[in-house]
């Protein structure tokens, strides 16, 4: 664990330094000088920074991660992640990470096996309330609960995006998406010959095309390319009715403290 700021052990809080140093107070005018400090109440250093230790999930998933922070001021955090450490288990690899402010929404799970979470305190609010920086705690937690979704009979036509290429909207409870699988429904033109009329005439069906769905989870929402493959390996960009069963993590937010929760 680091941080630019020091411990107190008096109310088991960790604080900003100050600005001053010894030399501030080795002048020759009048109080500038250590006997006449009678409290200390010098220029807070911010922001406040200060690191947790580093979670080891044990294996490299697609997780949520739950920071709780009680402090005088709202936080920004540094989320940082990834799939190794350094020989030391000092630090994370070449870290990828996601910053956070209060009051944020549409915040998704990511992959990673090794997590950080770095707080950072600014200024009091302009009103005053807060006058002193103070961290009282702060605890990171890794989840990797799944949730599910089923929709069916979705004609693709009615989804954004252009004929074959179409974004999928989830439930707004719906975060990273872990998986989908996707069923196109097969597609019939019934026909009657020209001119025939008989009594007790069965309709044939002649199949039109044959969907493949491919799957993009990597944007937001998620994008399924719909392509009619014909023998020779020749694709058309079509629509068509599928069903589909999406599995993912729950969305995620910041509170107004900073504070990241899972979105209830």
């Amino acid at each position: 664990m680091a941080g630019n700021g020091y411990f107190d052990k008096g109310d088991s809080t960790y604080k900003p330094l100050s600005v001053e140093t010894w030399d501030d107070f080795q002048g020759t005018s009048a109080g500038d000088d250590w006997d006449s400090l009678s409290s200390w109440n010098l220029t807070q250093n911010l922001p406040l920074t200060f690191s947790t230790a580093i979670l080891d999930y044990g294996k490299s998933d697609i997780l949520n991660y739950v920071v709780t922070v009680d402090a005088s001021v709202p936080a920004d955090i540094t989320v940082s992640y990834g799939d190794t450490v350094d020989s030391a288990g000092g630090s994370i690899d070449s870290p990828s990470t996601v910053s956070t402010t209060p009051s944020q929404t549409g915040l998704l799970g990511k992959k990673g096996r090794y997590w950080q979470f770095t707080v950072s305190l600014g200024e009091p609010d302009s009103a005053g309330v807060a006058s002193e920086v103070v961290l009282r705690s702060v605890s990171g937690e890794l989840r990797g609960e799944r949730i599910q979704q089923t929709i069916t009979d979705v004609d693709s036509s009615t989804l954004t995006g252009s004929t074959g290429v179409r974004q999928v909207e989830l439930g707004a409870e719906f975060g990273a998406v872990t998986s989908i699988i996707t069923q196109p429904h097969l597609p019939t033109t019934n026909y009657v010959t020209d001119g025939y009329v008989a009594s007790g005439y069965v309709e044939s069906a002649s199949t039109t095309v044959t969907p493949y769905i491919f799957v993009d989870k990597s944007t937001d929402p998620i994008t399924l390319y719909i392509y009619d493959i014909d023998a020779y390996g020749k694709r058309k960009s079509v629509d068509c009715t599928f069903d589909a069963v999406a599995t993912g993590n729950r969305a995620l937010e910041t509170d107004i403290t900073g504070s990241i929760r899972e979105d209830d």
